[in-house]
Order: structure tokens, then sequence, then C-alpha cells
């Protein structure tokens, strides 16, 4: 099913789960379905904004404002459909009714530093920046990052499994509402952060900020995630880099890469240096290969002696 397909079928109050055109989806994650006060609410689980999936799908907002929506050759009759400033008050609405975040107990760091492979004293880190919390959320405790503007929060359950989700299985969730392009650890930057890790997802962002306390740069270092790796980064906050050394942790896939060179193109004018870390080659404790962040906290002994710049992630 296309999305022209699930948008009609939304009409008539359907809900559907189809392979998000915005980003490589390996299974569903963009939900279609009807809305209370637009006909159609379209809701990436990955993070892709209303207008990158439009885009994707060969749409554009004023295809919504017309009486039909063309796509691979087909036409469907359409009513006004999640104009993006509806879209964003819809999307309000939702982050009002998140359940409440609280600070992690001990047992909860512990728990999510087994899980991770991580140190507690760059949780307890995370957790003073704002950005680690837990809640209830589809039923499970889970540990959620986000930051004090709430625009975007993804939770990951603490028991380590993945969320059962219309009919299947996700590792992590976004929460409804979530702002795809929000830098989620930008509300945490101070001016004296004049170092700043940018990577992708929660695991590779408490990630960050276990390098930060490893590396004894708590004073001057701070980290920021997107939720999605074919998101860009929202303009009205890249003013918030400016003069910052910045150095970007690639994840090693296709995505990871286009990712890069995307955040790169628009933080360039913004900082003072800006660089990127790939972990090619480098291998974990039992064997498997480093793809990102997080990985690197498991780093081989080996690879760690004789790759000198892992001793200093951070920039």
């Amino acid at each position: 099913m296309n999305l022209v397909e699930a948008i009609r079928e939304a009409r008539v109050g359907r809900k559907r789960s189809i392979k998000c055109p915005a980003h490589n989806d390996g299974t569903p994650s963009l939900s279609v379905g009807p809305g209370e006060k637009v006909p159609v609410l379209l809701n990436c689980l990955a993070g892709c904004s209303f207008e990158s999936v439009l885009a994707a799908a060969g749409l554009s907002t004023a295809d919504l404002r017309g009486d039909s929506i063309q796509s691979s050759g087909h036409a469907v009759k359409a009513s006004p459909v999640c104009q993006p400033e509806t879209e964003n008050q819809t999307k309000a609405e939702e982050r009002a009714a998140w359940p409440e975040f609280i600070e992690p107990t001990p047992a909860d760091l512990e728990r999510i530093a087994t899980l991770r492979g991580l140190g507690i004293k760059g949780l307890r880190l995370a957790v003073d920046r704002g950005i680690l919390r837990v809640a209830m959320h589809h039923g499970h405790r889970s540990w959620i990052v986000t930051d004090a503007a709430r625009k975007t929060a993804q939770a990951r359950r603490l028991d380590g499994q993945p969320f059962p989700f219309f009919g299947d299985l996700k590792k992590a969730l976004n929460l409804p509402g979530s702002i795809g392009a929000w830098p989620v650890g930008v509300a945490a930057l101070k001016p004296e952060h004049r170092a700043v890790l940018l990577v992708e997802g929660g695991p590779d962002l408490l990630a960050g900020f276990h390098f930060i306390a490893v590396e004894e740069r708590e004073s001057d270092a701070s980290a920021v995630a997107m939720m999605g790796a074919s998101c860009g980064i929202r303009e009205s906050e890249l003013h918030r880099f400016e003069g910052r050394r910045l150095r970007i942790c690639e994840q090693a896939d296709k995505a990871g890469r286009d990712a890069t060179a995307d955040w790169a193109r628009q933080l360039h004018p913004h900082v003072e240096r800006l660089d990127a870390i790939r972990f090619d080659g480098l291998r974990q404790a039992d064997g498997k290969p480093v793809e990102d962040l997080n990985d690197l906290c498991r780093i081989h002994a080996d690879d760690f002696e004789a790759n000198r710049w892992t001793w200093e992630v951070v920039p």
C-alpha cells in the first residue's frame, strides 16, 4: 500500500501503517490515520517531517489544496489533508498528552548502563542536563531521551525488549507529536559548551555523555542528537550552534553517511569548526564491528590501543 492509498483509507476512518517513503524503511513505520481536527494524520516513528514524507511520495501541500492527489499515475478525491500549520497544532496537542517524565532511579541507571555498555557517571550527566528520563509508555516502564523544550521524545523499554506496535516489533518509538527536525539536547546547550557531539538516536546520545564524562569534559562539552537520519535540523535552531566546535559521529550505513553530509551542509556556516568521525575497521570486544558511537563504548582493547584518536572523542 502506498501513501495515496493509505490516505484514501484514512478518509473513511481506517488507520494504516506503511513503509515511510522519506527514509530507508525496512518495516512499516509511517502511521496514516484519521485525525480529530484534520482529515488525515501522518506520523513517522523515525521522525521524518510532514513535508519530507509528502515530497518523497511526489506530493506537495499544493497538491493537498486541490481536488485530487496525483501519485504514481493514480488520482484520489481529496479534501485538505494535514496542512503544515494544522499538523503543528495537532502535534502540540499530542505532546500535551505525553506521560509524566521523571528522573531515573539508581536501579534504572544501572539497568540502562548494563543494556547499553555505558558508565553511570555519563548517565547521571544526561539526567542533570534534562536529557534522560523515565516514563510509562505503551504499558512498559521506558527510558526516554528528550530535553527541556519537550519538542521530541524517544522511548525504549527498560527491560531491553521491543514494543509490540501494530503487529510489528519496534525497539524505539518516538512519542506522538514529536518533531523529527528537533535536535534533542539543543535546549541544554550553554554558552560555555564550546564542544558539541552531534549523533543520531537515543543510545548514541547517551554514549555522547558517556564520553564527555570519561574524558572529564563536563565543563565545556555537551551532546545533541537527531532522532532519525532522514531529518534535517530545524532551521530556527541552527543559531544555537554558532561559534562552537562540532563533531558529527557518523553511523556506519548509507543513511548515516547521507545524514552526515546533510547536517554538515546546514551547520558549516554557523560553527567555528566542524569534523566527523567514522568507525570503519574498529571492533567491539565481542568481535562485532563498531557501527556507531554506542558501539565504541565496547571497543576491543587492541583497537583502542592502536587507534589513539578514540582516546579523545570529544572535540
